[in-house]
């Protein structure tokens, strides 16, 4: 019986050379174990490399790949927004939860940005997307990604401000997207966190009076 804990992996006997196919030496990379059999220092030195650079490079990936009406957006620019709203409606947020805003999306990479109307009609799709996304998350920066319930509801925000922005500049169907996730949004209970209720509401507004904030003098 197969040990499930391990990842597949190509047997040695039918993988090509990976001098010769360098895809599926970085392919296989990101399939790695949580730790290489090899614990000498150089291996443990380039695995750390390895995982490092998969990180950085996970902020490159797009975004609302499902959604043909949203320009791109990547992890990096998703990510620091919920970073940021995070330390807006929860002053006093731990540097863990911090830590979890920026790397939360880090396995879309490899597993992609699932719509969350799909995940919403298939709960144990979702399920095991989710597991799949913790696992590669753990292997490459060894963090749980769990998320509290203000990291979820910064998640939340930051992409009602993103339907909210394409709305205003006349993407009918961002608008449609706005409504939804404000729907969403209403799910979860707010009422722990004021500012994330004030935040909400502002973006309500701005999306609808048409006011332009950077013009507005800062007082």
């Amino acid at each position: 019986m197969a040990n499930n804990s391990e990842p597949l992996r190509l047997k040695d006997s039918v993988r090509p050379s990976s001098e010769k196919r360098p895809l599926l030496k970085f392919l296989d990379s990101m399939n790695r174990p949580t730790l290489p059999e090899s614990r000498d220092e150089d291996t443990l030195e380039s695995w750390d490399q390895e995982r490092s650079l998969l990180t950085i490079l996970s902020g490159q990936t797009t975004r609302w790949h499902m959604h043909p009406c949203m320009p791109p957006q990547n992890v990096a620019d998703h990510s620091w927004h919920v970073a940021i709203i995070l330390s807006l409606i929860d002053p006093d947020c731990s540097a863990n939860d911090l830590k979890t805003a920026l790397l939360h999306d880090v396995a879309e990479l490899v597993h992609g940005d699932i719509s969350a109307v799909v995940k919403r009609s298939d709960a144990a799709m979702a399920k095991s997307h989710n597991e799949a996304e913790a696992a590669t998350l753990f292997r490459w920066t060894g963090h749980d990604g769990k998320h509290t319930h203000a990291i979820k509801v910064a998640d939340k925000l930051a992409d009602l401000w993103q339907f909210a922005l394409q709305s205003r500049l006349g993407n009918r169907e961002a608008t449609q997207g706005f409504m939804k996730h404000l729907t969403w949004l209403q799910e979860l209970d707010l009422e722990a966190f004021p500012n994330a209720v004030i935040l909400r509401d502002a973006i309500v507004r701005w999306r609808e009076d048409g006011s332009t904030i950077l013009n507005e003098p800062i007082t």
